[in-house]
């Protein structure tokens, strides 16, 4: 029995697990933030658990970048929000994640406009996702 399932069947313990100095304290975090189900569907692998920990923990301060990168309104092509958002990455030092267009919806809302007056392809962002306090 691992960490996560002794966890998962005597939480009355919990207080006794964290004083345990054997115990590294990144699986208290990854247990706290991921949950024993998403765990359990990792298989318990440490390094799938470690990026998804990572990507998530991630999430927030995308967002906030994103929020101050991408002007509401604007159009963006597919290569102008793959380049800046792999700047993003780049700067809150998620190396092994590379940047791709669809992303964005991840971040903040936008949709494609297939119109003929600005040309295929092009992302407009939400006017309102400034207005919008996302907690």
């Amino acid at each position: 029995m691992g960490y996560a399932d002794f966890r998962n069947r005597y939480p009355q313990y919990y207080p006794l697990i964290l004083q345990n100095p054997f115990i590294d304290l990144k699986y208290h975090d990854w247990y706290d933030k991921l949950g024993y189900r998403t765990l359990y569907s990792l298989d318990f692998h440490e390094a799938d658990a470690e990026r998804t920990y990572d990507n998530q923990c991630a999430q927030e301060p995308i967002r906030e970048a994103c929020r101050q990168e991408f002007v509401p309104g604007m159009l963006y092509s597919k290569q102008e929000v793959k380049a800046k958002l792999q700047k993003i990455y780049d700067n809150l030092g998620l190396s092994g994640k590379t940047a791709k267009a669809t992303e964005l919806k991840l971040y903040l809302p936008s949709w494609k406009n297939r119109g003929q007056m600005t040309g295929a392809g092009k992302c407009i962002l939400s006017r309102y996702w400034k207005h919008r306090q996302i907690i």
